[in-house]
């Protein structure tokens, strides 16, 4: 997505952040980017979060192109993506 403007973007957001216990987020990842069942570089002592940025609303009066700029859904369904 390429946005071209020269006014002020204006963003409203809420995050969520979730535990990543199990590590089912980050093994999600190393099957997707890595190939591979299991994050390799894990340590016991990690610990990992997840936190996903929700765009609610956006505003800019000279925006020409804008697709899929938020996406309504939970912790659960980003990490099924």
């Amino acid at each position: 997505m390429r946005v071209e403007s020269t006014s002020p973007l204006s963003l409203e957001r809420r995050s969520l952040i979730d535990e990543d216990k199990d590590r089912a987020f980050i093994n999600a990842m190393a099957k997707k980017y890595l190939g591979q069942d299991v994050f390799p570089r894990h340590q016991p002592e990690d610990e990992r979060v997840i936190m996903v940025i929700q765009l609610q609303h956006t505003t800019n009066q000279n925006i020409e192109e804008v697709s899929h700029l938020s996406k309504k859904g939970s912790v659960a369904d980003a990490k099924e993506a």
